[in-house]
């Protein structure tokens, strides 16, 4: 996968949005939730985890245009949250 080219820490089946999987990759990584970011392109999954776990989020597109059944329901949902956020906030992320 990608992030091992990287360096990066990655967990597959996380159970996302809960946060076990997430605490336990922070302690593997000796960091806490103010010193980690999370980064995923699904509000429902990754921001919510890293919300629920007080972690900085990265929203990113999607890295392949071929979603599981279930991811391919929520896409709409998810836009039309992101087009509220913008909205309210501008382009800017918070």
């Amino acid at each position: 996968m990608f992030n091992r080219k990287l360096g990066a820490f990655a967990y597959w089946r996380a159970g996302k949005p809960g946060i076990k999987k997430l605490k336990e990759a922070m302690k593997e990584m000796g960091t806490d939730s103010k010193s980690t970011a999370i980064v995923g392109d699904q509000v429902f999954t990754d921001i919510w985890c890293g919300h629920n776990a007080g972690m900085l989020t990265i929203m990113t597109e999607p890295i392949c245009n071929r979603d599981q059944f279930v991811t391919k329901i929520k896409r709409p949902l998810e836009k039309l949250i992101m087009s509220l956020y913008f909205r309210r906030h501008g382009n800017e992320l918070r």
